[in-house]
């Protein structure tokens, strides 16, 4: 039953847009799942600790250290709030998540529910505007492009891992939500589960246990070069990304004619987040102020675009360390684990390396279902090492395979 208020939770997060439904059932849909995570903890009297949620604590713990000796003080106390959220969901969930099941139908409901937006704006008209699609919809882009973005890359897993009738319904959702990321003119958030893809493909294995590394490389390409025939031959794709694609390779080139604006001052933001990382480089300034500093020195106060001069600038090299070593060891546990048959391994082992690449672009330790992610990957790892589930103080079966 719990898991019903998980999946309003996210379609809500997906619908609940002034034009779309009322937003205060998404903030509904939050208080409720916190509410039934408290009960479910209190019933079962059985508490889910898994390393992500040792993790984040310790690095909340050192962001509400950072305010004693932050830039400014009152933005690092309020940078926490969304911290607190964070670890509130990852808490929350991961107390009503029975076994890998539930984790699998999750993700399910990430894809479907970018499906039902598509249906929605499709329905009501909004799906061809005068903008980056999603940017008064969601009062920025890259929101409603993170959201499709996390849709596509379930859609994705579950292709390739379904059969027949679903299989054809999941490969239909995949061009929807391409479609819509096209509209939505976000770089990263098209060559992100382009690299998803691939790695999803290498990793896995035919009928005969083997990696058919080569022909899922060619495929790969194939795919790749039609997606960037559509971006730049396609007005409608070309006036929406393929513009922005086009600055962004001129960029990555030193050719400067057609980068844009943009583009040029996330540059700006990489090399003063730099040069402040050099002024104090093991504590840093203080969480999210980045904005401030740089607003002082460049005139607009902004974050940084960039989840690694974030991490240099707020914490320095202990909160850089601290971030990114957990990034890497759920990477080798993931990488470790063998016979899994539910194939969440896969999903979460390609998802974390998508992350490397894909922070250089957007800020992430504090948006949720990023977040939410990460954890659902320590709980896979969690629920395939029973020796961890001792080490821990988790019963055995506190996290099941059931398929």
């Amino acid at each position: 039953m719990g898991i019903g208020f998980v999946y309003v939770y996210i379609v809500l997060s997906y619908i609940g847009q002034p034009s779309i439904v009322d937003p205060r059932l998404h903030s509904l849909s939050l208080y409720m799942l916190l509410a039934v995570s408290i009960l479910t903890i209190f019933y079962t009297k059985r508490f889910h600790i898994n390393h992500y949620l040792i993790w984040y604590v310790l690095f909340l713990a050192i962001s509400l250290f950072s305010t004693t000796y932050a830039y400014n003080a009152n933005v690092a106390l309020a940078g926490l709030y969304s911290m607190i959220v964070v670890l509130g969901l990852a808490v929350a969930i991961t107390s009503i998540l029975r076994d890998s099941m539930d984790i699998k139908n999750v993700l399910v409901c990430f894809s479907l529910s970018g499906f039902l937006l598509f249906t929605v704006l499709l329905w009501r008209d909004q799906l061809f505007v005068d903008e980056r699609l999603g940017e008064s919809l969601f009062g920025n882009a890259n929101i409603f492009a993170n959201l499709m973005m996390l849709s596509l890359i379930c859609s994705i897993w579950l292709s390739l891992y379904s059969q027949g009738i679903k299989r054809a319904a999941y490969l239909f959702i995949i061009m929807t939500q391409v479609y819509t990321l096209f509209l939505s003119g976000g770089r990263k958030y098209i060559l992100v589960p382009a690299l998803f893809f691939y790695l999803l493909l290498i990793l896995k294995k035919d009928a005969d246990g083997r990696n058919r590394v080569i022909r899922y490389t060619v495929l790969f390409a194939l795919v790749i070069s039609s997606v960037f025939w559509l971006i730049f031959s396609v007005p409608l794709f070309y006036d929406t990304i393929g513009y922005r694609m086009a600055g962004f390779l001129d960029l990555l080139t030193g050719d400067n004619q057609n980068v844009l604006n943009g583009d040029m001052e996330r540059q700006y933001m990489m090399d003063y987040g730099i040069d402040f990382f050099k002024e104090r480089p093991i504590t840093g300034y203080g969480t999210d102020n980045f904005k401030i500093l740089f607003g002082d020195a460049y005139g607009r106060y902004v974050y940084s675009h960039n989840n690694f001069i974030e991490m240099l600038v707020n914490y320095g090299v202990m909160g850089f360390i601290l971030y990114y070593s957990f990034y890497m060891f759920l990477i080798c546990k993931l990488w470790l684990m063998k016979n899994d048959n539910s194939k969440l391994r896969d999903f979460f082992l390609a998802f974390m390396i998508c992350l490397l690449p894909f922070e250089m672009g957007v800020v992430s330790y504090n948006l949720y279902f990023i977040q939410l992610f990460i954890c659902f990957g320590s709980v896979i790892v969690l629920q395939k090492t029973p020796k961890e589930n001792k080490k821990w103080g988790l019963p055995t079966h506190a996290y099941k395979e059931q398929f």
